[in-house]
């Protein structure tokens, strides 16, 4: 009785980790859902005495993998203090060091590996080369 209890609990959360995962568009797979608070900080690196805050609109963003594609780009541009990507808000919000970096620097950062910042378009060449759950359609 006990085993098929287990087996009655078991088997929709395996279920559940086996196909829940799956995105919409295919083999991309989004992230944890954004949390209550409107802009948490999800990587932090250090605090400045220059420290800016950037808002980037990211029109182009369609999946977890861009999620991560970007934030990993951020989290080695110099003077990135902080930062969040929010996949369904399609923006970022970054604290920076304005004395190591600048709004433009961090649009231009973007838009090099294929995501459109703002009203910068993406890099061509970037783009052709990301997954294709990470493209515009249409």
């Amino acid at each position: 009785m006990k085993t098929n209890l287990m087996l009655i609990l078991a088997v929709p959360l395996l279920a559940g980790m086996a196909f829940g995962q799956d995105c919409q568009r295919g083999s991309c797979c989004q992230k944890e859902q954004p949390s209550e608070n409107p802009m948490p900080m999800k990587h932090s690196m250090s605090k400045s005495d220059h420290e800016a805050h950037a808002m980037v609109a990211l029109p182009t963003i369609q999946c977890g993998i861009c999620e991560s594609t970007i934030e990993s780009a951020l989290s080695k541009s110099p003077g990135i203090l902080s930062f969040d990507v929010d996949v369904e808000g399609k923006i970022a919000h970054i604290n920076y060091d304005s004395e190591l970096t600048s709004q433009a620097k961090i649009e231009l950062a973007i838009s090099m590996i294929g995501y459109q910042a703002n009203k910068l378009l993406a890099d061509a060449e970037a783009y052709a080369g990301l997954p294709n759950c990470c493209k515009v359609s249409g």
